[in-house]
């Protein structure tokens, strides 16, 4: 429920591994809304989103293993790239600083960029490298090729066929 609204009833899946799931519905589905609670963003009401058996609201252990891409990204705006690498490094344990460069020369990103000074497009970017750098289990996207270019779209397409295709 969202205020006096029902949102979501009556949800249950399971998504194996190595498979890329969609969510499809018009605008106020609440598609973006069972995406923050698959986060552990918001606590649902009723049930629960488990990941291996574990309940994700509340627990950092299984969020480390998310790598969750929102439709809006709202980044500490004064920071530049590059210190956003050093808090990943310190809130994620598997985050990796190679893997971010390694994705860097397919976006390049400018590393003294504040994030302020980053189009939609490229903090889509941005956010996506970071989310993968901390080599997620799961990997969530809410809309990830907003603000994209065409080009740009396919990159981000193929980038995410390999990543299930190689980590499955």
């Amino acid at each position: 429920r969202l205020g006096n609204k029902d949102v979501l009833t009556d949800i249950n899946f399971t998504v194996e591994p190595g498979r890329i799931f969609g969510l499809v519905g018009e605008n106020g589905a609440g598609k973006t809304t069972l995406i923050k609670c698959i986060t552990g963003v918001y606590r649902p009401e009723q049930g629960a989103v488990l990941i291996d058996g574990k309940n994700v609201y509340d627990n950092p252990t299984i969020k480390e293993r998310i790598g969750y891409v929102a439709d809006q990204n709202r980044y500490f705006p004064s920071y530049r790239i590059k210190e956003l690498l050093s808090f990943y490094a310190l809130a994620y344990p598997r985050f990796s600083s190679e893997r971010f460069w390694e994705l860097n020369k397919i976006f390049k990103l400018p590393a003294t960029a504040r994030v302020k000074e980053l189009s939609k497009g490229m903090q889509m970017r941005l956010t996506l490298m970071l989310s993968l750098s901390i080599r997620p289990d799961i990997l969530v996207l809410d809309e990830p090729t907003s603000g994209l270019d065409p080009l740009a779209k396919r990159e981000v397409i193929n980038l995410l066929l390999q990543e299930v295709e190689s980590r499955d």
